[in-house]
């Protein structure tokens, strides 16, 4: 059995626990903000991207279960617990995705009237916060095995990070158009984004990792 060497200092490992623990922190605030604001607003994309952070929260609960695995156990196991986490992670979205496509197609035929500036301010607030998770993803200190894990929950943070600005930008042409349709459509992007994804996890859940 090979631990990274960051894992063979004592405590290290509880270091990367705890600032997953801080991560997982930031995203619950988001989601509960972007619950709020897509509630308040009418928006369906905000709605959407709470439902994405949520799913990442899965993602840093994961991250979480590895790195305590790898200091305690046998990395196997800290293999087996990431395939099923992403097995469980994956199917959430695609059914996520279902309820998404469904309700956005049902807004383009019925307009719903959005609170844009609402909405802009609630996505401006969530892509501070994933900034925010980035940075404090980027100062973890990880050996190789734990690498896997972070680059894997970057990429999460960033996905979620660029559909924040998607709906920062909907939210402008809404408030000075009045194109309300145009919410639903980022939806749709926002669904077929979480669709990459899941196919993206399906796979990367499949296929053995290797040390770089």
């Amino acid at each position: 059995m090979i631990h990274s060497q960051n894992c063979l200092r004592t405590g290290s490992c509880w270091c990367e626990v705890k600032r997953y623990g801080l991560i997982l922190a930031v995203g619950a605030l988001i989601l509960a903000g972007e619950l709020a604001g897509g509630y308040l607003s009418g928006s369906l994309a905000l709605m959407a991207d709470a439902f994405h952070v949520a799913i990442d929260g899965g993602a840093v609960v994961i991250a979480i279960a590895i790195a305590v695995s790898v200091r305690k156990r046998p990395e196997r196991e800290a293999l087996m617990i990431r395939r099923k986490g992403t097995g469980i992670q994956a199917a959430l979205m695609i059914v996520i995705v279902v309820g998404i496509v469904s309700e956005a197609l049902r807004r383009l035929e019925h307009p719903v009237e959005i609170q844009s500036m609402t909405m802009l301010g609630t996505a401006i607030l969530g892509a501070v916060g994933n900034y925010i998770q980035h940075w404090m993803l980027r100062k973890t200190e990880a050996g190789d095995d734990a690498n896997i894990t972070r680059r894997a929950l970057d990429r999460h943070i960033l996905s979620d990070l660029a559909q924040s600005i998607a709906v920062i930008a909907g939210g402008i042409v809404i408030a000075v158009t009045g194109w309300f349709w145009v919410d639903p459509l980022l939806s749709l992007g926002v669904a077929a984004l979480m669709g990459y994804w899941a196919i993206h996890i399906i796979r990367d859940g499949a296929e053995p990792h290797h040390h770089p």
